[in-house]
């Protein structure tokens, strides 16, 4: 995810550098809306598009959620 890179590349660079709250609450809004739809997905038996190897494909909620962990 491009905040956690972010976040990742900050502290690397600089210990002290705070990330900003509104940063925090971005990526805390985002992963909701994430998990809403997959839940939602999954509830409708639906496959989510998502960005894999480069290229658009279509997978099911279980399979895209294993891919990212």
């Amino acid at each position: 995810m491009i905040v956690m890179d972010v976040r990742r590349n900050m502290k690397t660079k600089n210990r002290n550098l705070d990330i900003p709250a509104i940063a925090l609450e971005g990526e805390k809004a985002l992963k909701a809306a994430v998990a809403e739809v997959v839940a939602e997905h999954k509830k409708n038996g639906k496959p989510l598009a998502v960005w894999h190897n480069g290229k658009a494909v279509l997978m099911t909620p279980d399979k895209a959620l294993s891919a990212v962990r």
